[in-house]
């Protein structure tokens, strides 16, 4: 437990860090897309959670029977307030890392760009690399919080 919570301090230490620093001059791309989400188990649907680099958040679900991505909610926050989970992913190296272990409960984080690159786990949040852990919490709590204040 003492473990998680400092995992979470320096998370929430580091997004007020770089949340105060200087932000990109040009504009955000709508395309930049993180995407985390789970599913499987009996009824092979899967929900989750999407932010966008130009702050649109959203939670999502996919059903088996329709196959497409149905938004279930949508909030605009600004630019800024979402960037430290893109910096995040960057300083970990996320689009070079390799990570694809699926069981009846999916988890995965999704990044959009250069070109969609997705690591997947099975059986829980904590159930993947510590640093994957910790991120889908994160955004998991920061989208709830601006979907539902």
């Amino acid at each position: 437990m003492k473990k998680n919570t400092f995992i979470f301090l320096t998370c929430l230490v580091a997004t007020a860090v770089i949340g105060c620093a200087g932000g990109k001059s040009s504009k955000p791309d709508p395309n930049d897309i993180i995407t985390i989400g789970n599913g499987g188990g009996f009824s092979g649907a899967y929900s989750g959670f999407r932010i966008t680099r130009t702050g649109e958040v959203a939670s999502w679900m996919r059903s088996t029977a329709t196959a497409k991505d149905s938004v279930l909610a949508r909030s605009m926050t600004t630019p800024d307030s979402v960037e430290f989970f893109f910096r995040y992913l960057d300083e970990i190296g996320f689009t070079g890392l390799q990570y694809d272990k699926s069981g009846n409960m999916t988890f995965f984080v999704e990044h959009s760009l250069p070109s969609p690159h997705r690591l997947s786990w099975a059986d829980s949040p904590e159930g993947g690399p510590p640093e994957l852990s910790v991120f889908y919490r994160l955004v998991m709590m920061y989208v709830s919080r601006q979907l539902h204040p």
